[in-house]
């Protein structure tokens, strides 16, 4: 078979120029999903489907695997020459599969080092592997590709697995480019752990791939097969130390030596994120107070500004229209009603008969980015496949600031050109006009939201009260019914300090006369001790009888620090802690006061010891309940 037949130049200038539509991202991995999603939609076989990618960051290879028809030997061709696809046989699932012209994948081929098919299909298997197409420009380059061998098979499953590594671009710069918008969308500094970035990689495949069916989300894509997805991100480098070089902006913990030879992956189904269905696994305290699900119900019935509250809409054709209304306050009523305007439905009757539904999303924009990770975009989706076509935004309108606290999604029934980068002109045209009407309600919709009220975004590190209040109910929380204000076991330094002073101000620790505390000092506060049996304080003192005190909530961390040169044993006289836990693997020694023979402070248990240093410790669990 030759690639370019008897027009070479001809062809060879239509690759290139094909090429040059498609971005990188594009072709290490969307057009290999696209052909997965369309053979899963093609099988007669199956009900579920499956896609595995695999992305070597070390070898700098990719790999998909479906579990669709397989690829017939007669559609051989089809795969390497140009517009070249059996899809077109199929003209009534043309809103179902994802890819009609033929060229995408080309796109990949022919910037490739090399690519690879193996596939299953119900006559036969067969494997083909052609090497070095980025060069086809090369007046030496050799365009002839033998035909693949026809293999038997005894498998009932088809499949098809396509293995390749791009010339000029590699899954590092990929996963770099993916984590890079995604701080850039919330507006974060970086990702610091494996969750946030596994998290991260979803919601690309999941809003910006074909994988994140729209017409699946919106329930209109009724004969679409449910496709799971499994992503495995390879460390595979060949040393370590190439491990350590190949860092990841704003993610630099992955080049850390416990990622090395490492395989980390993420499972979610082939549909766009519900991000409703995010916020309702959201811990409570993390919620917004009203949930809106309907922009009517906002509009009729407007919450209370000092409510934390968010719309989450799927909009059907139906509804679209009631976007084009206009929102008046009944005179009678009070309430604000949608009237319709009959010559606003007429002006848009061609855009409407295309739009298959719209998602849409109004909050807060710190909430957004926060907790449901969710940048403001308005864009249009066809037939289901996320693109990064925006909507323009109304000229002249007031209150544009308000397009930060939406998300917008077009749904469209059109087709999309080369490089996925544009529709019909006209099309396009009438959904930005549409998207300028319908600006003045979702305008009213953010102002129902969000308002002018900063106060109503809720601030980083909530409390949680809710699992406070749990802990406090637990059977064995022994807090709760003991004299003291402090109603909860310590968790940190504070609640330690907290409870101290709370019993000495109670009177159940006496001789404790503090000076001054300070989080700027190496060391926490300056107590006076009365070790006199009255346990008062004489009415004059010198400065040496002022004592060092340390506060921590166990005691292996005081240990840790002086092991790792932080603080001094000789500086301290005495260490508070909330329990000891020290398992005394170091030169320091903790040993019983009583057993040593030692004038203890007022309730101290305990002494620390290294040598000729000491510090005693009074431990405050145990203080309070010595039986245990």
């Amino acid at each position: 078979m030759r690639l370019f037949g008897l027009h070479e130049d001809h062809v060879k200038t239509l690759i290139k120029d094909t090429i040059e539509t498609y971005s990188g991202q594009w072709r290490i991995i969307h057009e290999s999903i696209q052909n997965s999603h369309d053979a899963i939609q093609l099988s007669e076989d199956i009900d579920q489907g499956k896609i595995t990618i695999d992305l070597s960051v070390g070898e700098n290879n990719v790999t998909v695997i479906d579990n669709g028809k397989g690829i017939p030997i007669e559609e051989f061709s089809t795969i390497f020459t140009l517009g070249g696809t059996a899809k077109k046989d199929f003209p009534d699932l043309r809103k179902i599969l994802k890819g009609s012209q033929g060229v995408g994948i080309k796109a990949t081929v022919f910037t490739s080092d090399f690519f690879e098919i193996e596939t299953n299909y119900s006559e036969g298997r067969w494997l083909k592997r052609v090497e070095d197409c980025w060069n086809f420009l090369d007046p030496n380059f050799d365009d002839n590709v033998d035909d693949p061998n026809l293999g038997r098979t005894k498998a009932k499953n088809s499949w098809t697995k396509i293995s390749y590594r791009l010339h000029d671009y590699s899954v590092r710069d990929f996963l770099q480019e993916i984590i890079v918008e995604h701080c850039n969308d919330l507006d974060i500094e970086g990702l610091e752990e494996e969750e946030d970035f596994l998290e991260a990689i979803e919601l690309y495949f999941r809003t910006k791939t074909y994988i994140g069916c729209v017409q699946s989300f919106l329930g209109i894509g009724e004969n679409l097969k449910p496709i799971e997805v499994e992503v495995n991100v390879k460390f595979d480098f060949p040393t370590i130390d190439a491990h350590r070089r190949s860092t990841i902006e704003h993610c630099r913990f992955l080049s850390g030596d416990a990622y090395h030879g490492r395989t980390i992956r993420r499972n979610f189904p082939a549909i766009y994120s519900d991000f409703a269905e995010i916020h309702n696994q959201l811990r409570r305290s993390y919620k917004v107070d009203r949930l809106y699900t309907h922009f009517v119900d906002l509009v009729e019935n407007p919450p209370d500004p000092n409510l934390k509250k968010i719309l989450i809409q799927k909009i059907t054709p139906d509804q679209a229209e009631i976007l084009l209304s206009r929102i008046r306050r009944d005179q009678n009523t009070g309430i604000n009603r949608f009237y319709e305007v009959p010559e606003k439905l007429v002006h848009h009757r061609r855009i409407l008969e295309r739009i298959n539904g719209i998602y849409l999303v109004i909050g807060p924009r710190i909430y957004l980015n926060q907790f449901l990770h969710l940048a403001p975009k308005q864009f249009i989706s066809i037939n289901g496949l996320p693109t990064n076509i925006g909507l323009n935004p109304p000229r002249g309108a007031g209150e544009l600031g308000y397009l930060l606290n939406m998300h917008f999604i077009m749904d469209l029934d059109t087709t999309l050109g080369y490089g996925k980068r544009n529709i019909p002109s006209v099309v396009k045209g009438q959904a930005d006009k549409f998207f300028a009407d319908i600006f003045g309600v979702l305008r009213r919709l953010a102002k129902f939201i969000v308002g002018e009220r900063e106060s109503t975004e809720p601030p980083k590190g909530l409390w949680l009260k809710e699992e406070e209040y749990k802990q406090y109910m637990e059977a064995d929380n022994k807090f709760k019914d003991i004299d003291i204000p402090m109603k909860l076991a310590p968790k940190e330094e504070q609640d330690v300090v907290c409870l101290f002073h709370e019993l000495v101000g109670a009177g159940l620790l006496e001789g404790y006369f503090p000076f001054r505390e300070s989080t700027n000092s190496t060391y926490d506060a300056l107590f006076y001790i009365s070790e006199r049996p009255d346990h008062i304080m004489p009415s004059r003192i010198n400065w040496p009888d002022l004592k060092i005190v340390e506060f921590k909530t166990y005691l292996s961390e005081i240990i840790e620090d002086f092991v790792a040169g932080k603080k001094s044993l000789q500086d301290i006289d005495l260490l508070v802690v909330w329990d000891d836990d020290y398992d005394e693997e170091s030169e320091y020694i903790v040993s019983s006061l009583e057993r040593n023979g030692i004038d203890p402070f007022p309730s101290a248990q305990k002494r620390i010891r290294s040598g000729t240093q000491n510090c005693q410790v009074l431990i405050l669990k145990e203080f309070l309940f010595p039986e245990g």
